[in-house]
Order: C-alpha cells, then sequence, then structure tokens
C-alpha cells in the first residue's frame, strides 16, 4: 500500500504581548507663553522589527501645545519624540508575521517653566502609550489525499479557511481647500481616516475611505484674533497589488495616519494644501480546497488510522460605518459661565467593550476632546470633554460567540455652548467590524497496514442489507472489494434498499 499525503500551511491569529509606553516630552517654546491652553497628542507606529528572541515596536508622538502668546495671541507650537518598546514573547519561533497598534490613551497633568519675565518657556507633559502586537502562528497540516494499492478508499472535498498575510503598507494621500479671507493662521491640521469599503480581485484588493481634517484657524475680528475649526472631507482609494491574493480571499483591516503635512498657497484665493501618509494594517483569509481520504479498508490487512485537527475560521465580511456621537455635557460647578467655544481638539477613543449579539455587533466606548472657551471675561480656558456612546453595526451573520475585532476612528467634532453651563457634542466617527469563529476539522494524517486479518473458510456468507447502509459500508464490513460484490450481485449496482440479502461466494483473504 502506498500512501499519498498532501499538505497546507495553516495560520492562526493571536494575540502575542500588550504593553505600555511612556514618552516624557519637555517642550521649549520658542514663543514665550502668558497662558497653556490645552495640549494634544498624536500617535505613530513608524515600524515593527522582530529577531529571534524579541520585538521592536518602533513610533512616534507629535504633542502640540496650543497658547496665548506674549502679544496676546493664539499660538500653538509641536514636538515630535520617538519611542520604542521591547518585547520578548516565548512563543516568538512559531510566528510567520506581527504587527502592532498603538494609541495614546492618557497624558499627565501640564507643568509649565516660567522665565523672569512672568512668562511660559517650557512645558512638561508625559504621555502613555497602550500598544498591542498580533501575530499569525503558523504550523503545517499534513492530511493523506490518496491510497494506492490493495485498499479500497472513500474520499471527501474539505474547504479550510486559513489566515493568509499580514499587511502594514503605506501609502499618500492629499487635498487642497479653499480658505476664507478672514483667516490670518492655521495653528495646525489634525486628519483621521475611514475605511469605507475594501473590495478583493485576482492579484490585488483596494480600499475606498474617507479622510477629515480638523482645521484649527486663527481669525481676525473687531475684538482681536479668535480661534475656530473646520472640517473637510474628501474621499481617497488605494489599490495594492498583492500577487498571492485571489478572488475568494476575504481581507479585512484599518487605516491610521502616519503624517501629516501642510502648506498655505496665497493665490486670489488662499488655498490650504494637506498632504499626509496612511498606513493600512490588516489580514486576509484564504480558503483552501483540499481532497482528502475519509475512510479507508483493506481487505487482507488492518488498517491503523492516525488523524490531525485542523481549524476552520469562518471569517464575516467586515462591516464598515458612519456614526453620529452626540450628548450634553454640565461643566464643574466652579468653572465659569461659557461665552463661546473656540476651539476643539481631533477626539480620541478609549474604554472600548466590544459585544456581539444575533446578527449585529454592540460598540460601546468613551470620546474624548479639548477645547478652549471664551467666558463672559473674555478671557480663554481649557477643558477636557467626554462623551460615552454606544454604536449598534449591523453584522449579518453574527452571533454572541464569535471572536469580535473594532475598530474605531474619530472623524470630526463640533462642541457649542448652551446657557453658560451646558456645552452640547456633536461628533462623528467610523466605525469598523468584523467577526470569526473557529471550528476544528478532523483529517486523516497517515494510515499505515496492521494485523492481518484471520481467514473465512465458509463457502458462502450471506449479508443483509440495514436501512441506510450502503455498497461501501457492506464491502468495509465482509472484507471484499465493491466490485467484487457488484460481480457477484448484480443488482446492487443499481442500488441497496433494506433487507436485500447480499451473497458472498469464496470469499477470499
Amino acid at each position: 500500500m502506498e500512501t499519498v499525503h498532501g499538505k497546507y500551511e495553516q495560520r492562526n491569529m493571536t494575540q502575542v504581548a500588550t504593553g505600555q509606553a511612556r514618552v516624557p516630552v519637555k517642550l521649549e517654546l520658542q514663543h514665550a507663553a502668558k497662558r497653556v491652553l490645552s495640549t494634544t497628542a498624536a500617535c505613530f507606529v513608524t515600524g515593527v522589527e522582530r529577531t529571534e528572541t524579541d520585538i521592536h515596536v518602533k513610533g512616534k508622538v507629535v504633542t502640540r501645545v496650543i497658547f496665548i502668546d506674549e502679544f496676546d495671541g493664539y499660538n500653538s507650537e509641536d514636538r515630535t519624540d520617538e519611542f520604542v518598546e521591547r518585547f520578548a514573547p516565548k512563543n516568538i519561533a512559531t510566528l510567520s508575521s506581527v504587527s502592532a497598534l498603538a494609541a495614546i490613551v492618557q497624558s499627565s497633568t501640564i507643568k509649565t517653566a516660567k522665565s523672569d519675565g512672568d512668562l511660559i518657556t517650557t512645558v512638561t507633559t508625559e504621555h502613555t502609550i497602550n500598544i498591542g502586537v498580533n501575530g499569525l502562528m503558523q504550523s503545517e497540516i499534513t492530511f493523506v489525499q490518496a491510497l494506492k494499492g490493495d485498499v479500497e478508499t472513500a474520499t471527501q472535498e474539505t474547504s479550510i479557511h486559513t489566515w493568509g498575510q499580514s499587511f502594514n503598507d503605506r501609502f499618500e494621500i492629499g487635498e487642497t481647500f479653499s480658505l476664507d479671507q478672514n483667516v490670518d493662521g492655521i495653528m495646525g491640521v489634525e486628519l483621521s481616516a475611514h475605511i469605507k469599503d475594501i473590495a478583493v480581485a485576482d492579484g490585488k484588493f483596494t480600499i475606498k475611505g474617507i479622510a477629515v481634517a480638523c482645521v484649527s484657524e486663527v481669525r481676525s475680528t473687531e475684538s482681536g484674533q479668535s480661534m475656530s475649526n473646520t472640517f473637510h472631507d474628501f474621499d481617497f482609494t488605494k489599490t495594492f497589488n498583492k500577487k498571492d491574493i485571489n478572488l475568494d480571499d476575504q481581507i479585512f483591516g484599518m487605516v491610521n495616519v502616519s503624517n501629516v503635512a501642510m502648506k498655505i498657497e496665497n493665490k486670489t484665493q488662499p488655498e490650504l494644501v494637506i498632504e499626509a501618509e496612511i498606513t493600512f494594517t490588516g489580514h486576509s483569509m484564504v480558503r483552501h480546497e483540499i481532497k482528502t481520504v475519509s475512510d479507508a479498508f483493506s481487505c487482507g490487512h488492518v488498517l491503523d488510522f492516525a488523524h490531525a485537527t485542523a481549524l476552520n475560521t469562518v471569517l464575516l465580511p467586515q462591516s464598515n460605518i458612519t456614526a453620529d456621537v452626540e450628548g450634553n455635557m454640565t461643566m464643574p460647578e466652579n468653572s465659569p459661565y461659557i461665552a463661546k467655544v473656540l476651539w476643539s481638539s481631533a477626539p480620541t477613543i478609549g474604554t472600548l467593550n466590544v459585544k456581539a449579539v444575533e446578527d449585529k455587533v454592540v460598540v460601546e466606548g468613551v470620546l474624548t476632546s479639548q477645547i478652549v472657551y471664551q467666558c463672559e471675561e473674555q478671557n480663554s480656558h481649557s477643558h477636557t470633554i467626554q462623551v460615552p456612546f454606544a454604536v449598534n453595526v449591523k453584522v449579518d451573520g453574527v452571533r454572541p460567540e464569535y471572536n469580535i475585532s473594532a475598530f474605531v476612528n474619530p472623524l470630526s467634532c463640533n462642541v457649542k455652548a448652551r446657557r453658560g453651563k451646558e456645552l452640547l457634542v456633536d461628533a462623528r466617527i467610523g466605525v469598523n467590524v468584523s467577526g470569526n469563529t473557529t471550528s476544528d476539522v478532523r483529517l486523516v494524517s497517515n494510515v499505515t497496514l496492521g494485523a492481518e486479518k484471520m481467514r473465512d473458510d465458509y463457502a458462502i456468507t450471506i449479508h443483509v442489507a440495514a436501512a441506510g447502509e450502503t455498497l461501501w459500508d457492506i464491502a468495509k464490513r465482509v472484507s471484499i472489494s465493491t466490485a467484487e460484490i457488484v460481480r457477484q450481485n448484480p443488482t446492487t449496482e443499481r442500488g441497496i434498499a433494506e433487507g436485500d440479502r447480499i451473497f458472498i461466494y469464496n470469499r477470499q483473504k
């Protein structure tokens, strides 16, 4: 007997490690400040390096300080700090690829240092960054594809889905917007991006998304300078050529903004040019169509079977939506009455809770934004607002036992004052949700010849077919080939019914 084996690579998604990095920031202001109004921070992963023993996640933090300068004007300054966080997972040798995501979850209390002229020249803070590292754990599954020789086999077609490739690709987007004539300057641009659709074709896949730019503008008014936010939306499309991608593959992932650059072109109508680098982080799911031996028997020997367990992962198509987040906030008791909100930072999302129910996923979180407002005495102040939210995402086929991945990208945030102590918050978020579940598939991994079967010396054996019994079942029971049964009982070729008498003449080993 000859055994013909087949094999395929199985990859399972696993969380490799989680950790925190603390990045201290000391910003020496180029322009002295009378008062610091707010700080914001954005975190980007710039690379993941892997050695035989550990994983290094590299990134950078861009800290922006918004302040009133010594000339009573609104101003801002940025500083970029790099960080490296090391992980040493025990299972690193089994990982075929790794990817990392990082997000700032909190900043410590701002500390300032003043010069002799009672102006602020230094701002220090510390950012705490949550980092998660995911990986694909690779193994090889071997199965029996065919048996040759004195043996009969039953085969079956089996579909097994497993994780394929990891993606961490960067691309550039850009857009130009017209500015109002009374805009004195731009204090900064914060860009968010969200996937709306992923289309797969042979050798490539295309993502379509939306980017939202939050532009912090300084305008001239009769009473002096004033801050304000404007939001600009634009769509983007990017096609990735990947030779190993097939039409039947499924792809899910998310986009993060890696870098943002801006410039103002002074024309008849001033224009703001925004250029950004986007990182797409995701994975593919591939389907293996395999033909395997499900059962076999030999007329002369007992067969010994060995089995392997494969994981079949069912991935639901990624659901991509945008949702509105609204809330009413009450200012602290000792805060001044608000005349108007001047500016709000691009929001961040924290404290995510994701739960699957029948055909939908509930995503809960907290939206946080920094605002600068003006009180009735014309003084400027800052405050941190937090709005809890819950979003229902329709995902056909999802059930409570599914593993759920949810990515939430804050896109815009408008905050308005109401009755002095109340704030109305109107924000927009992008939500990407995918779900998967796994099941065990038992495959025959090897077949060997065992002990020789005992000889049956009866000249004739009569077998009475039981309900549902097939020609294969009878042949295996009496250790004679299906072809020999048909030769001796020609009517069995048309089928077997319960109670049929099958005659076996001079059966040999």
